[in-house]
């Protein structure tokens, strides 16, 4: 478990919830919320695998940080430079 206090996807986790991580997830091979340290920053992403090639798209929800969207390219064992998967959030405690 742990608290997040980003607003990074605001319709899915408030501010200072907490969410269930599965922390062996340290690479991304699904679609899913991921947890991420991404310079020096710990955010959430929504991550959705491209279908025709080997692309990521890592999303925030909120349209306020729409302009850090990104399309990134893993690497043969699934890293993204600058990255770190820190896991998947599989669950979120509603107050």
């Amino acid at each position: 478990f742990t608290i997040y206090s980003g607003d990074d996807v605001p319709n899915y986790i408030r501010r200072d919830q907490l969410i269930l991580v599965d922390v062996s997830a340290e690479t991304i091979n699904r679609d899913g919320v991921y947890l991420l340290k991404v310079g020096g920053r710990t955010v959430l992403r929504v991550a959705q695998i491209g279908l025709s090639n080997n692309t990521l798209t890592l999303a925030a929800l909120n349209p306020e940080y729409k302009h850090l969207n990104e399309v990134v390219t893993p690497d043969a064992e699934g890293n993204i430079p600058g990255v770190q998967v820190h896991g998947r959030v599989v669950g979120v405690l509603k107050p």
